[in-house]
């Protein structure tokens, strides 16, 4: 996705084109957070920072006995110092690198890495359902159900554990109820009249 720019901005059919099939067409393309700004969750972040605070005292007081045993805190700080990075920047940073895409047959998810774009695809003949989660201010999050995600809800459910049921996840994308239409209807097979693409 890195060279898919035009005017300064990213070009979904430049990026897309790639990864799209002889005839197949694009009904949506979105971005996560287009409506709403990433907030990081702060029970996570104090989470994290009682346990820097915990390891910063622990050198402290494990250097102050002598000897080279604080040295042992070194990699509890820097996964400390990974998950508040994470949770502050590093959701944000990915969220403007990836852009999800809905075209008559799949949804698709493509992100940025280090070395280079990756693509999940998610079949409609494949998934068994579509979720709409967390919708206010004309934002929300999708969450495409696929059967394997399904069994193993429902093996966590007897097992007292909880999960998430998502084969692949749109990110607080704008207009959640107009996609999850979208997707639902493909997924059942009720589609109607062909969409217009957007």
């Amino acid at each position: 996705m890195k060279n898919v720019y035009r005017d300064g901005k990213r070009s979904p059919e430049l990026t897309l084109k790639a990864y799209l099939r002889d005839g197949e067409t694009v009904l949506w393309t979105g971005t996560p957070y287009e409506n709403a700004s990433y907030r990081p969750p702060l029970v996570f972040v104090f989470g994290v920072v009682f346990w820097l605070c915990f390891v910063i005292v622990w050198m402290v007081l494990a250097a102050k006995m002598g000897g080279l045993f604080a040295l042992a805190g070194i990699p509890f700080l820097l996964v400390g110092g990974v998950m508040l990075w994470f949770l502050t920047f590093g959701i944000a940073r990915r969220g403007k690198t990836t852009l999800y895409a809905v075209t008559e047959t799949r949804a698709l998810i493509l992100y940025d890495t280090p070395n280079g774009t990756d693509c999940m695809e998610y079949a409609f003949s494949r998934l068994s359902g579509v979720m709409l989660r967390h919708v206010r201010n004309g934002s929300g999050t999708i969450e495409l159900v696929s059967p394997e995600s399904m069994l193993l809800h429902n093996m966590n459910y007897v097992a007292g554990r909880r999960a998430r049921l998502a084969g692949g996840t749109f990110e607080m994308i704008s207009d959640p109820e107009r996609v999850y239409r979208l997707i639902s209807a493909r997924i059942s097979g009720d589609v109607k009249k062909p969409d217009i693409p957007v």
